[in-house]
């Protein structure tokens, strides 16, 4: 069976992850750009992968592990 990615706006990723201190808007834009968060363009918007992003541990290896990639 093939799961779908959990994918969530930017406005929303930033809704849930966040109480206070938020980044920007801008900010997770260019996160996303340049891949320092697991997200999926479609058209002209960012989409994040929250099941991917909450199984970071700021190891690459172990975040390949973990992810199964």
């Amino acid at each position: 069976m093939i799961k779908k990615p959990n994918l969530l706006s930017i406005k929303d990723w930033i809704a849930t992850r966040f109480i206070s201190g938020a980044p920007s808007i801008s900010t997770v834009n260019r996160l996303c750009r340049e891949g320092k968060l697991p997200a999926t363009k479609i058209g002209n918007t960012w989409y994040i992968e929250a099941d991917i992003e909450k199984s970071m541990t700021g190891n690459e290896l172990v975040d390949k592990v973990l992810n199964g990639l």
